[in-house]
């Protein structure tokens, strides 16, 4: 999922001065705030995103997933070996959700709605 690129500091100060500078002189503050936030730099950024959507929740579900599917099919009965190599990918499925929830997280730019 690629959103909008993160709200930093320099885009910020981009989007403001280019906001000033298209108002005439004069502009009260609340036109620069809405000239900013209606700029299409910042506004995906600023709508809420579904939790769904969220990939911090997408990557902490896969990194819970692994263990609990393991637990439920033997608890269901189902014969899963207690190998090495079973271990192993359950291990990596639960890092690769745990990467992918870090990797949410850093690239984060949008609140929950």
């Amino acid at each position: 999922m690629n959103m909008a690129n993160p709200i930093t500091k320099e885009l910020v100060v981009t989007v403001v001065q280019a906001a000033v500078a298209a108002l005439p002189d004069g502009a009260r503050p609340e036109d620069v705030a809405k000239r900013v936030v209606t700029d299409p730099a910042i506004a995906p950024t600023l709508e809420p995103i579904s939790r769904m959507k969220s990939e911090t929740l997408q990557g902490i579900v896969v990194a819970a997933a692994a263990p609990l599917v393991v637990a439920g099919l033997k608890a269901a009965g189902v014969e899963i070996a207690d190998s090495d190599a079973a271990n192993i990918i359950a291990t990596l499925i639960t890092l690769a959700g745990a990467v992918w929830a870090w990797y949410g997280r850093e690239t984060a730019t949008r609140q929950f709605g």
